[in-house]
């Protein structure tokens, strides 16, 4: 994981709290950076480890973690 975004995961584990999956009920999600066909880096969506489930993507971890917390249970 590069240094940035090790740090952004961080910030998003310790200023916001992610809701429950809304598939499988963990609370074990982690921030992941999507990689365009570019090659570049794109947007952050949040996903659940247990089951892989992603959110909607955004284009900051903030907003991703707003899209996660959003959705329904």
């Amino acid at each position: 994981m590069s240094g940035e975004l090790e740090n952004a995961v961080a910030t998003v584990k310790s200023d916001i709290v992610l809701r429950r999956c809304p598939f499988c009920s963990s609370r074990e999600q982690r921030a992941v950076r999507g990689i365009l066909v570019s090659g570049d880096l794109g947007s952050f969506i949040i996903e659940c480890t247990a089951c892989q489930c992603g959110g909607p993507p955004a284009e900051t971890l903030e907003k991703a973690a707003k899209h996660w917390n959003l959705r329904m249970l």
